[in-house]
């Protein structure tokens, strides 16, 4: 084996050993931190909307498990981007309902 071949092999071992290292810190940094979430979820198990609400991308996904029923002289306005999944129940609109868009 030349010289070439012998710094080559032990570069690659030391990349190796490098990347073995990095995985290793990362995989600790991961575990040792705080299990936090960035996103918010609302979850909607019967609501009667009253009074005038927005529903925004912060409280987004909104997770219904129920009626919602907007009252007469309410409006429910849901912002662009919020995402709404309807697992049970549904929606009774008596007042509005306006599901703002983009452009």
């Amino acid at each position: 084996m030349n010289t070439f071949e012998k710094f080559r092999t032990l570069l690659s071992q030391r990349q190796g050993c490098l990347l073995i290292r990095t995985l290793l810190l990362l995989a600790v940094l991961f575990l040792a931190s705080p299990v936090t979430h960035s996103w918010a979820s609302t979850t909607i198990t019967s609501k009667t909307i009253s009074v005038s609400e927005n529903w925004t991308l912060a409280g987004s996904p909104y997770q219904v498990s129920g009626a919602v029923t907007v009252n007469l002289g309410a409006t429910l306005t849901i912002d662009p981007g919020v995402v709404v999944t309807v697992n049970a129940g549904g929606f009774y609109i008596y007042g509005n309902l306006d599901r703002k868009s983009v452009g």
